[in-house]
């Protein structure tokens, strides 16, 4: 990935430290999730064989990020960020994926295994 950029109209912008860290952590997490992050669950528990082996995205994993907010006094009070980017960065990641080797993916993480799986089955 080159780069990871996401644009937010967040109304009243406060704190534009903490949105602009809020905003890289959650655009970190969506691309965890995507790629890296699974967690088995038998319909009763989710089993995670342990902290050590749970993957998360490392420094060496993530792009460098790209972020603008819209400051829109007009539309009143702060609404708030939160984990709004983690959402349309997973989308982002498997649209991109679709765009590169032809094949959707339904199931999360989107590993180098399900991938070439997926692309043998097609």
């Amino acid at each position: 990935m080159v780069r990871q950029v996401g644009a937010f109209d967040i109304g009243t912008i406060v704190n534009i430290n903490t949105l602009t860290a809020n905003t890289e952590g959650a655009m970190i997490w969506g691309l965890g999730y995507a790629l890296f992050e699974e967690v088995e669950v038998d319909g009763h528990r989710a089993h995670v064989g342990s902290l050590a082996s749970y993957r998360i995205p490392r420094f060496s994993d993530v792009p460098p990020l790209e972020i603008a907010f819209l400051d829109n006094d007009s539309k009143g009070a702060p609404r708030g960020c939160g984990e709004l980017p983690v959402i349309p960065t997973i989308g982002a990641l498997c649209n991109a994926v679709y765009r590169a080797v032809g094949v959707r993916f339904h199931t999360l993480p989107m590993t180098p295994k399900r991938v070439l799986a997926a692309l043998q089955e097609s």
